[in-house]
């Protein structure tokens, strides 16, 4: 029988990575919102399994962030309507970091 072991920490950064660059790729709503969705889901299962340090954590969180107002942006050129509500609070969030 398999046993189940851990991830290694540096493909578990990686697939997060790669979630990333498929958000960077986004100029619609419909799969921004998908993708930062699991994105989101991802550092929130690291961080609740204690699989980061806290500046680990950190840092991911503020790239994603940055990496989502830059997407929206790119959503916005492209004729998508974003609520000006949702895109506020996501440029603060970048702005904070965390």
């Amino acid at each position: 029988m398999n046993e189940l072991r851990p991830v290694p920490k540096e493909w578990a950064k990686l697939n997060f990575k790669d979630v990333l660059r498929h958000l960077l790729a986004q100029s619609t709503n419909e799969y921004r919102a998908r993708i930062y969705g699991e994105a989101m889901g991802i550092l929130s299962s690291f961080e609740m399994a204690g699989y980061l340090t806290l500046e680990e954590t950190e840092a991911m969180r503020s790239e994603l962030y940055a990496t989502h107002v830059n997407v929206m942006d790119k959503c916005i050129k492209a004729g998508e309507t974003i609520d000006p509500v949702d895109y506020r609070q996501a440029v603060a969030k970048a702005a904070r970091g965390v």
